[in-house]
């Protein structure tokens, strides 16, 4: 089995992040897939920043990474991505909602050699209505009218080949990170195939979603469908 290497955003999420990172390593280990995992601080204003060291001194193939301020979702998997030098490469939430067997079961579907990225797709939500909404509004009309084929763009873990990684050169900063490169892996012909999930609720912490990132999804459709995508302006 390849080395997987994933990039897992933290912002505020003391109540359970150090259960979710646990569990993770504990379903990498039994599958016996290595890995490179990096939680990163993205500007956290409570004690996960703590708690992410302590999980790096006792848990093997952890690492913590601090950013003083937040990055935004894009940008805190960006910089961890940055640290990661593995077969594989990806990220993953932290907060609980995909539990660790998706990713065991996405790295058993990439272990086939077959592919550019796996992703999951979810097919069950208990996550409460507001995501409903915005995951299912996003889903059924903005991906329709800018041509995204593949379902559910937004679902986690997504986990590419380093190679695949590499040509899409991925430079959102914000939450149109996942449309980025599953747009881009469309339009470039890449091989993707998907595990289906279950979005669980969340057990601690608050969902960092909101309704007003609708807008930003529609503001970028618009630039997308005029052939001005938003992250060939907010790179590097």
């Amino acid at each position: 089995m390849k080395t997987l290497g994933l990039s897992i955003p933290l912002l505020d999420e003391q109540d359970g992040c150090a259960r979710e990172a646990r569990a993770l390593v504990a379903a990498l280990d039994a599958a016996s897939i290595p890995h490179h995992i990096v939680l990163v601080n993205n500007g956290s204003t409570d004690a996960t920043p703590q708690i992410i060291e302590d999980l790096a001194r006792e848990l093997p193939g952890v690492q913590a990474l601090h950013l003083a301020q937040n990055a935004g979702y894009g940008g805190g998997i960006l910089a961890g991505l940055a640290a990661l030098d593995t077969d594989w490469q990806g990220w993953h939430w932290g907060d609980g909602q995909i539990r660790p067997a998706i990713v065991v079961a996405a790295c058993q579907r990439m272990a086939r050699g077959d592919l550019d990225l796996v992703k999951a797709r979810r097919v069950q939500r208990d996550d409460g209505w507001q995501r409903w909404v915005v995951s299912t509004g996003y889903n059924r009309v903005a991906c329709p009218t800018l041509g995204v084929q593949l379902p559910d763009v937004n679902g986690c873990p997504k986990i590419f080949t380093r190679q695949a990684l590499a040509r899409l050169a991925p430079r959102s900063r914000d939450w149109l990170l996942d449309l980025e490169v599953v747009l881009g892996a469309q339009r470039a012909g890449m091989a993707v195939d998907d595990v289906q999930a279950i979005m669980h609720a969340r057990q601690g912490g608050a969902s960092k979603v909101r309704l007003a990132t609708v807008a930003e999804f529609v503001r970028a459709m618009a630039l997308v469908r005029a052939g001005r995508a938003p992250w060939e302006r907010n790179g590097r």
